[in-house]
């Protein structure tokens, strides 16, 4: 049972870990997201700049690109951590339920364990109370016995 306990716990751990590393990945590209965004703006700007300046277009299209490829890769990360970070949480509501039912059990086995000390208080009082008994019969009829 301790054992069962302490694996649950370290399950929490490493879940609880889990989370909060997908929790700063998760900010973390927010923030790639943002850059990104502000990238799109400045690729949707050179791209107006392009009809009018026939010259850099080569140039600003290869820019584009790049910065597109980098968009995308920042996408999918962004999506992968969102992925992670749903897992992670999955994990610590298995872990919780796990928790719980390891914590009903514990304390239905406690329930038990107090039933049967109860039940040998309840047994070591009657021995006591027919001990006590029996010893005051014998001490009453040695009284008989000396009486006679």
């Amino acid at each position: 049972l301790l054992e069962s306990n302490e694996s649950h716990l370290a399950l929490y751990g490493v879940c609880k870990e889990a989370v909060e590393k997908s929790q700063k990945q998760h900010k973390q590209a927010k923030s790639l997201q943002t850059n990104n965004m502000q990238a799109h703006k400045k690729i949707a700007s050179l791209e107006k700049k392009l009809d009018a300046k026939d010259g850099t277009i080569r140039k600003l299209n290869i820019d584009v690109t790049t910065q597109k490829e980098k968009k995308k890769s920042a996408e999918e990360n962004a999506r992968a951590q969102k992925e992670a970070f749903q897992l992670s949480q999955k994990m610590m509501k298995e872990a919780n339920a796990s928790l719980t039912a390891l914590n009903k059990q514990m304390s239905e086995e406690v329930k038990s364990k107090d039933r049967d000390i109860d039940k040998l208080r309840k047994d070591n009082e009657k021995l006591r109370n027919d001990a006590a008994s029996k010893s005051g019969a014998d001490g009453a009829a040695k009284r008989n016995s000396l009486q006679e």
